[in-house]
């Protein structure tokens, strides 16, 4: 028998979670997030990803109303076409970032909006995150010069350090024993450790969309497959996550269900809403 849970809220991730392996939402889960929103659900798409796209895979979905980018640091009214709520990265964080960047030759990416900023030295995981996400990179010689002339560093959302899976991971202590009171480390994918401040979250930006509903936790389902979906999982009354989830992400859910390419959104829709 399935748990009894009264869904008045679905936050759903992207990348992993709702999208498949080649980035788009199925016939599928497009169908029984419909149905989900004619039960009465509010519908809410959290994701790493920007406003532009955020607002485009809404109109796909016919959904009008909040979203959660740049994992949580921008809370937008697809509605009314204004940002709610928005937080950047500290100057005295990026200026670590850099340092940090220097020290251990690793290729540092900072995020504004829908673009991405980057040193132009070579990197292969840099043209797979160019494919994977579609925006433009700009690439400096000097990075922090480029980004303090043209009055961007201190408006930064996130950054992300982009390398093979076990250097980051050993970047990771490094930066973590030094800023985990400040800021929070987390791999959205096994190549892209994403940085962004502690306040500024996934379960922010949930809670944040959860309090203008007028919605409590406990009526908040959330699905997510990465790191950077952690504190919105722990704060939903019940979380889920797809079975390609990152092995370190299963222990903060509730329910493993099928993956992300199996439909994974339709699945736990039909399993608690459309009961």
């Amino acid at each position: 028998m399935n748990k009894k849970i009264d869904v008045k809220m679905l936050v759903l991730d992207m990348d992993g979670t709702l999208l498949n392996k080649e980035h788009t939402i199925s016939e599928k889960n497009k169908k029984y997030i419909q149905l989900a929103k004619e039960r009465g659900v509010k519908v809410v798409l959290v994701s790493g990803r920007d406003v532009p796209a955020l607002k485009n895979f809404s109109k796909i979905l016919n959904l009008n109303e909040y979203i959660g980018a740049m994992n949580g640091a921008i809370v937008y009214d697809v509605k009314n076409e204004e940002i709610i709520g928005e937080t950047y990265l500290r100057k005295e964080h990026v200026d670590k970032l850099f340092e940090i960047s220097n020290n251990n030759n690793e290729l540092l990416t900072l995020f504004k909006d829908n673009i991405i900023y980057a040193s132009d030295k070579p990197n292969p995981f840099l043209e797979i995150l160019n494919r994977f996400v579609k925006k433009p990179i700009i690439s400096s010689e000097n990075l922090s010069i480029y980004l303090k002339e043209n009055n961007i560093y201190e408006s930064l959302h996130k950054a992300a350090f982009i390398d093979e899976y076990e250097n980051l991971k050993k970047l990771y202590d490094k930066i973590y024993n030094e800023l985990k009171d400040e800021l929070s480390l987390s791999f959205s994918l096994p190549f892209i450790m994403e940085i962004f401040r502690n306040d500024s979250n996934k379960m922010t930006a949930v809670q944040k969309i959860a309090e203008l509903y007028n919605i409590d936790r406990e009526n908040i389902l959330a699905m997510g497959d990465g790191e950077n979906d952690i504190s919105m999982l722990e704060f939903a009354g019940h979380s889920v996550s797809p079975a390609n989830c990152m092995p370190s992400v299963v222990k903060y859910v509730d329910e493993i269900c099928t993956t992300n390419d199996r439909d994974a959104v339709a699945e736990i829709i039909k399993k608690y809403i459309l009961v």
